[in-house]
């Protein structure tokens, strides 16, 4: 009777023990699949920031983006110079006039917190390009006004680009097509191009 006794209590002992891992198991499983759904769910939610949306914009055209209005300009015929890089290859310089108008409640700096960034592109090559305040005497006063750029007062910058100055530009010429880019940060909407194209007028 004691053998019996004894041999019930592991039967129910190991019973118990199987159904708490079991139910360990299931648990296990729930999380597990509950993470997962939760990284593809993470994942997907982020690559929706990274999706970039091209628009173009032409002469005259003015496009907002967090309180900043941006008017274009127009760019004249390109200016051509000898290539530091590439002997007997010239570099292309446009100038684009953009104006900007800050509608925030207090000045911005631009050069920290600017919600937009600019670039020369061609082919899938983007490069940074200088940017000038419109009649500054200097680079300082560029530094100066786009650090504190006011409210509701008009700044016009000059985007200016250097086609050809990198490898990647070796078979550019000015009868090609180049853009200038403005580029939104990340977003829940994705990442807005304002694409501009460049090309010399026949």
């Amino acid at each position: 009777m004691k053998y019996q006794t004894r041999f019930t209590q592991f039967r129910k002992g190991s019973l118990f023990v199987n159904k708490t891992a079991k139910l360990t198991l299931i648990i296990l499983f729930i999380l597990v699949v509950a993470g997962s759904a939760y990284r593809i769910f993470k994942l997907n939610h982020d690559r929706d920031y990274y999706i970039v949306h091209y628009e173009e914009v032409k002469d005259g055209d003015e496009i907002s983006v967090s309180n900043l209005n941006f008017h274009f300009g127009k760019t004249g015929q390109p200016i051509l110079e000898n290539s530091d890089i590439f002997e007997g290859k010239k570099k292309v310089i446009y100038e684009l006039p953009v104006t900007i108008e800050n509608h925030n409640e207090k000045p911005l700096n631009m050069l920290e917190e600017s919600p937009v960034r600019f670039f020369e592109n061609y082919k899938g090559f983007y490069n940074a390009v200088p940017i000038f305040v419109d009649k500054a005497k200097d680079t300082q006063e560029t530094i100066n006004v786009l650090s504190n750029l006011p409210v509701q007062k008009p700044v016009t910058i000059i985007l200016k680009t250097d086609l050809a100055a990198f490898s990647e530009y070796s078979d550019y010429s000015v009868d090609k097509e180049a853009r200038l880019v403005l580029m939104t940060d990340p977003s829940p909407e994705g990442i807005k191009a304002y694409y501009y194209r460049l090309k010399a007028k026949e």
